[in-house]
């Protein structure tokens, strides 16, 4: 997936990029290129550990995307963290399991890709 950005993010810091995403109105955009650029290598390593089926990989970021911004766009899961390790690290064990909830739902419904989402059927 490739996106165009309105801000050069690879010049911040993890912790300045955070600090969009909370700071209001919310950067979702920030949040975007986190994910899909910064920690995209990071996120397709774990989520090749559980499949070798690139089919879900997207499905899986955007899940976890959605996590972290959360059903009320809080933020609630990212105010939450403390710094007290890397985001990195932080992102890494917070994907992999949404990855395996994820992966688990889409196996369990034959790979048909249907939301997860309680509030959407």
């Amino acid at each position: 997936m490739e996106f165009q950005y309105k801000l050069d993010y690879s010049k911040l810091s993890d912790k300045q990029i955070v600090g969009k995403i909370l700071a209001e109105p919310h950067d979702e955009e920030a949040a975007a290129y986190l994910l899909h650029d910064r920690y995209a290598p990071l996120l397709h390593k774990l989520y090749r550990r559980l499949t070798t089926d690139d089919t879900w990989f997207d499905d899986c970021v955007d899940e976890l995307f959605m996590h972290i911004k959360g059903k009320d766009g809080s933020w609630r899961i990212l105010v939450n963290f403390e710094w007290r390790s890397t985001f990195g690290y932080w992102l890494r064990k917070l994907a992999y399991s949404k990855f395996c909830e994820v992966l688990s739902k889409l196996i369990e419904n034959g790979g048909r890709n249907v939301s997860i989402d309680n509030d959407n059927p």
